[in-house]
């Protein structure tokens, strides 16, 4: 429930991100940050030892508070807490995308001089991907604690919340660079990571002669020149 916590709020800095004109913005700004931090960790420590536990059941493979033991009504196992939260996260979710997806539609189609960066672009699909398996797996697990679901819809649902938990990881080092270059620098030993800096050092001090006996220099502010013509080369 920590992490549903936590896709609201990312949803809502990417939002904020976007149109920085929110009142809203202050609370990702200065000390009340760490308050905004607080609130994913005390709802972890709520959901943990004050609501009923959710057993998993190998005969659907996945997560149910019922235990369908005989002699026993599914009622006495229900967790309003959890059902509430699985209410608020789908529909606050669909909600904060929306008015996400209209937003960047808006400047990039009527508004060209306020339009987005690419990097902007980029995390806004990240935090789309990262919040969307989230949205899934609520929508799913507050349908088949109180109806009947069919195998395959219980699998998507219990697949969607193993990729709320384990696809971030796998999403930031695939589409964020300098997650990526973090995680090279992390991993990969330095003596690797220098020999290969030399080897494109190398690579470059060799094709700069070769340019400059065909005529044409490196390219400078992104254009190309050539040593006789005074025009641009595309």
């Amino acid at each position: 429930m920590g992490s549903c916590a936590s896709c609201i709020l990312l949803g809502i800095n990417r939002c904020c991100d976007v149109n920085q004109h929110l009142r809203i913005r202050t609370i990702f700004l200065g000390r009340k940050m760490y308050i905004t931090i607080s609130i994913p960790i005390l709802y972890t420590i709520y959901s943990t030892f004050f609501t009923k536990p959710i057993i998993f059941n190998s005969n659907y493979m996945s997560w149910f508070f019922n235990p369908m033991l005989p002699g026993h009504e599914a009622t006495d196992y229900i967790n309003i807490a959890h059902t509430i939260n699985n209410c608020v996260v789908s529909g606050a979710t669909t909600a904060i995308y929306a008015y996400l997806c209209i937003l960047l539609f808006a400047k990039s189609k009527h508004f060209r001089s306020e339009s987005i960066s690419k990097t902007q672009t980029q995390i806004f699909f990240q935090s789309v991907l990262i919040c969307s398996f989230n949205a899934i797996a609520a929508y799913i697990y507050v349908y088949m604690q109180f109806f009947y679901s069919p195998p395959s819809v219980v699998l998507i649902g219990q697949l969607a919340w193993q990729c709320a938990h384990g696809s971030v990881c796998l999403i930031y080092i695939t589409m964020n660079k300098t997650v990526r270059r973090g995680v090279i620098d992390l991993v990969v030993p330095r003596v690797i990571r220098d020999k290969a800096r030399i080897g494109t050092n190398r690579a470059a001090n060799i094709a700069r002669p070769i340019l400059s006996v065909i005529g044409m220099e490196p390219k400078v502010g992104g254009t190309t020149r050539t040593g006789t013509s005074s025009g641009t080369v595309f």
